[in-house]
């Protein structure tokens, strides 16, 4: 029953959320007052008791005739829960709602899918595994790599900071780019092309001289993420041995014709071609819808339906996300070089790939096409003396050989694949030789425009080479 008692509430009367909440509970029998601005809490003064946290939102939403809401906000055993939930919503009220609120909540999106992703391939990030690191720069990487679990506490605390904290995000980007340019030094296995991506979404996003407004630099990044990772499919590989293998879990029930199969392909690679351009273009809603349509599909069939790439459900999401964000935001020009540095990384560099110059991972060629493959491998008796996880990802080669799946032992030991440069092989293969004599067998690699020839690499070829 409503209660007709008359109350006071005081609110931040700088805070949009706080304001947008005041009016749609404004009763004729309520006074609103300015706070004095300190007070990050809405309070009631009823009856000459002082409410806070919970209680004072109860009070309001029971004096709105909300008396069931009221009761279930009461409840002893949710109360505890409500009260860090509304502990966290005064916390960050001034930019949940309002000019800050876009970049606010791009900028936590991006946090969660950077955290969330590095948590499901948290043995990457550290040395706790026996897969080969890569090292880059010679003794400097390999010098990094031993400190790597420092980085990788640093790491995550840095996400953490990005997530939680509303001030300084500017430095913590910086510094969170800093401390993943030394751990991927360190390894360039965790050179992850979801970490690529969204610390290049994060550092633009930072370009903008407030947070009232995005810069024209993340929309360009935005959209080239989707335009190239449709370009890139747009290969007879793809659509004829990747797309059915990703539909696979579809077909399996519903059985198609190889002409259908191809033709949905197609249809796929044209629909992310156009997110990036109805972004480009300022059709943020229609984006937004293709976008949701473009990453159910993959969370739905890979992470689900394939039960691999469980580490990209978080980059999608993220993705998504971000899409309906900014599907109404207006975008300011920032510097020339800015905008000139990002044209370079997002649109220009990706065609290296197509000529076997720029890497997969930095193109938007994930699961795009023929992607590099290798196979170490080892005689027989020589088994026990591998690493435990090598050891089990082995596949027969001849009758006194045996290879190991390099893509897989990567998989068992990070929950994501190494990354997949002759650089990461042969760092693979100089382990092994440690160990026992072996030879890596590098598949060839098709690209739009050329083919790079597989290679055979020894333990002798790398003796000779040091």
């Amino acid at each position: 029953m409503k209660d007709r008692s008359n109350i006071t509430i005081y609110y931040d009367a700088d805070c949009p959320t706080c304001t947008l909440y005041k009016e749609a509970s404004e009763q004729p029998d309520s006074t609103w007052q300015p706070n004095s601005g300190n007070e990050k809490e809405i309070i009631v003064e009823q009856n000459g008791n002082i409410l806070r946290n919970i209680e004072a939102v109860a009070a309001i939403e029971q004096m709105k005739g909300n008396d069931r809401r009221a009761k279930i906000l009461r409840n002893p055993i949710l109360k505890p829960f409500f009260k860090i939930g509304y502990r966290i919503i005064a916390q960050y009220r001034r930019v949940i709602l309002g000019p800050k609120a876009t970049f606010f909540w791009i900028k936590t999106t991006i946090g969660l899918g950077l955290l969330c992703a590095s948590l499901a391939s948290w043995r990457l990030w550290f040395t706790w595994h026996d897969f080969p690191a890569a090292p880059l720069l010679g003794g400097v990487g390999n010098g990094l790599y031993t400190i790597s679990n420092v980085f990788g506490f640093i790491y995550f605390g840095l996400l953490l900071a990005l997530i939680f904290t509303r001030r300084h995000t500017k430095i913590i980007t910086l510094l969170l780019i800093g401390i993943s340019t030394l751990m991927i030094l360190g390894d360039l296995n965790r050179l992850r092309p979801w970490l690529y991506q969204l610390l290049l979404l994060l550092g633009a996003l930072n370009l903008s001289k407030t947070e009232k407004s995005l810069p024209f630099s993340f929309l360009l990044v935005f959209a080239s993420t989707y335009f190239w990772g449709g370009l890139q499919k747009l290969n007879s590989y793809f659509l004829e041995e990747i797309w059915p293998w990703f539909i696979s879990p579809v077909t399996q029930l519903i059985p198609l014709h190889t002409p259908i199969i191809t033709a949905l392909g197609v249809i796929v690679i044209c629909i992310e071609i156009s997110i990036g351009l109805l972004i480009l273009k300022g059709r943020g809603v229609a984006a937004a819808i293709l976008a949701t349509l473009t990453h159910l599909t993959i969370v739905t069939l890979l992470p689900i339906g394939h039960q691999w790439g469980f580490v990209v459900l978080f980059w999608n999401l993220a993705l998504l996300a971000i899409a309906w964000i900014v599907q109404k935001q207006r975008f300011t020009i920032e510097s020339k070089i800015a905008i000139a540095v990002v044209i370079l990384l997002s649109w220009i560099l990706p065609i290296g790939n197509w000529f076997g110059v720029w890497d997969n991972y930095l193109s938007g060629a994930l699961y795009a096409h023929e992607t590099d493959r290798g196979y170490i491998v080892v005689l027989n008796g020589d088994i026990p003396l591998l690493p435990a996880n090598a050891q089990n990802n082995l596949i027969s080669w001849n009758e006194d050989e045996s290879a190991i799946d390099t893509l897989m032992w990567s998989y068992d030991n990070y929950n994501t694949v190494l990354y997949t440069s002759d650089r990461a092989y042969i760092a693979a293969l100089q382990e092994i030789c440690e160990l026992t004599d072996a030879t890596l067998y590098l598949r060839a690699k098709k690209r739009h425009f050329r083919t790079l020839p597989g290679q055979i690499i020894s333990c002798d070829t790398l003796h000779k080479q040091e």
